[in-house]
């Protein structure tokens, strides 16, 4: 930990917030594959830089050598730096008229009054109605019914059946500002994303396995050719899915549905059309009940949520806001003549909103965050 912070104060104190930007913009700009690269991959990066920057060579011998820094060390400074707001910099949403990363210094309010970011945790309402907060449980049983237990483990819900018995139906919610992962009777794994809901059986029986969603959720489908998985959706549409990954973003403020697959086959049934996917599409249920299909999705944007991060690349600003709003369990407020703006790069979901508003004050908007979690946008 002594040789992160090392590195921190050195980037922090260099008294160039090109260097610190730049050199996280190359490190982020590299394949992200679970796995740390090579030490010497970023200090070779870091030493590019800072000669470039003009900074002293002198400056990196002691980290060539190894004086400070651990294998690994910088990458993991970086991802420090990213958390505490430095990404807001490097990913935060500009204008598609600005390349540059916003410099405009935060206004008092929106330091005073800034907003952490959500949260694991969700609210369980039971059959018989019971709501059970699971934001701070332990782990154990959470209830039993009918010979089902509920069974939270790790922060993740998932269920037990000891023994057959009448099935009831539950709904996992997610306010605002919460997401949270639940294991489904069948094996079926769903993340929720904030403001939103799942409703399902206790136990899969009979010949088809039925559940109904509002907002968004992501779906890992356990695969039962013989009991085919059903999704209802806002009791606007229905997805007929075998086993497969996707995701469905329905809230009730975006302008249509979306079904974006990422593994297997999903058909999607509205009103007036029906849709067979296959991987890399999205089909968008309009509010005529049409359905527009997209044959190459931005499959990184449509899970960036689940991944921890927003990824505004062509969003408008209602778009954005939007998702500040669910995540940040605020409420947003439009004044007049507001321009109509898209953005583009992201940001870390664990950032406070002062960090993206931060990144945000290149936009030809203006904010101001006040009491009671307001944020007011501004021209």
């Amino acid at each position: 930990m002594q040789e992160i912070n090392e590195l921190l104060q050195f980037l922090e104190n260099s008294g160039n917030d090109e260097l610190s930007q730049s050199f996280l913009r190359q490190y982020f700009a590299e394949p992200i594959t679970g796995e740390p690269l090579g030490n010497e991959f970023w200090l070779s990066k870091l030493e590019g830089i800072m000669h470039a920057a003009g900074t002293a060579p002198k400056a990196i011998a002691p980290i060539r050598r190894g004086h400070f820094l651990g294998r690994g060390s910088i990458r993991y400074a970086a991802a420090i730096l990213l958390l505490v707001g430095m990404g807001a910099y490097l990913y935060t949403t500009l204008t598609k008229n600005h390349a540059a990363v916003a410099t405009t210094p935060l206004k008092p309010d929106i330091v005073k009054n800034d907003v952490l970011p959500g949260r694991q945790g969700a609210i369980l309402t039971l059959s018989d109605g019971k709501r059970v907060v699971l934001d701070s449980l332990g782990n154990g049983i959470v209830a039993d019914q009918a010979g089902t237990q509920v069974l939270l483990e790790n922060g993740n819900l998932t269920y037990n059946a000891s023994k057959a018995g009448e099935v009831r139906f539950n709904t996992m919610s997610t306010p605002k500002g919460r997401q949270f992962l639940l294991l489904l009777p069948d094996g079926t794994k769903v993340w929720l994303n904030a403001a939103s809901s799942i409703t399902y059986p206790t136990a899969f029986i009979g010949r088809e396995r039925n559940v109904k969603i509002t907002g968004e959720a992501y779906f890992e489908v356990a695969k039962d050719p013989k009991q085919p998985f059903k999704v209802k959706i806002n009791d606007a549409a229905e997805i007929d899915v075998l086993g497969t990954h996707f995701n469905v973003n329905a809230y009730a403020n975006e302008a249509s549905i979306k079904t974006t697959l990422l593994e297997g086959s999903v058909r999607v049934n509205a009103s007036k059309h029906q849709q067979t996917m296959v991987p890399g599409q999205q089909a968008q249920i309009e509010q005529d009940g049409n359905i527009t299909t997209i044959d190459a999705a931005d499959i990184a944007q449509t899970v960036a949520w689940k991944e921890g991060f927003f990824n505004f690349d062509g969003a408008s600003l209602k778009e954005v806001m939007n998702q500040l709003e669910r995540w940040y369990d605020i409420d947003v407020v439009y004044e007049k003549n507001i321009p109509d703006i898209g953005f583009f790069g992201k940001i870390s979901r664990k950032a406070s909103l002062s960090s993206v508003l931060k990144g945000l004050a290149d936009a030809k908007v203006n904010f101001r965050i006040e009491e009671g979690r307001r944020l007011i946008v501004t021209p």
